[in-house]
């Protein structure tokens, strides 16, 4: 009766404990160079490096766009690379949360950083161009970030004042 009632105790004391809502999270180890953010037109893009573990599937990168939105970028152990959009105007130390995704469908505990983004493509086009005139009209003319992507449509009106001439014809 005594091993019975102990057997009972065991099993009731180690289904409590699986039981617990507390989850400890997993606590991922990673290189300093394996999480490297770099600033691009309209966000940035980071370049991680994953542990060799097979539990570990891909990465999660959270964060806040400049409406306040917030964003979820993920990324698999088939890339090296994840591009953080949603940004037009260039910023500094945008705070952002790096968890692993787990196999089990769980994630590890999260790793705090920051990047920074330049001016989106519109916004450099806008800030940077210049109307120059010329032989028979005019350029216009700026610094096209390096991986411009996307087409300007500039329309431009010929106004001219035409002087008319009323003729009045006598009878």
């Amino acid at each position: 009766m005594k091993k019975i009632s102990y057997l009972f105790l065991s099993l009731a004391a180690f289904l409590l404990a699986s039981c617990s809502s507390d989850k400890e999270l997993l606590h991922v180890t990673l290189a300093d160079n394996a999480l490297v953010f770099t600033p691009a037109a309209g966000g940035a893009v980071l370049h991680y490096a994953l542990p060799d573990d097979p539990d570990i599937v891909g990465i999660h990168v959270r964060y806040t766009d400049c409406y306040g939105q917030p964003i979820l970028r993920t990324g698999s152990t088939l890339s090296d690379s994840v591009k953080l959009i949603g940004f037009n105007e260039a910023q500094q130390n945008i705070p952002c949360e790096v968890t692993m995704q787990l196999r089990n469908g769980s994630e590890s505990a999260p790793i705090e950083k920051s990047f920074s983004t330049l001016d989106s493509d519109p916004i450099q086009f806008i800030n940077t161009m210049k109307v120059e005139s010329g032989w028979d009209g005019f350029s216009i003319n700026y610094k096209a970030p390096e991986d411009v992507k996307g087409l300007y449509h500039v329309y431009a009106y010929d106004i001219r004042v035409v002087r008319q001439r009323v003729v009045k014809h006598r009878a």
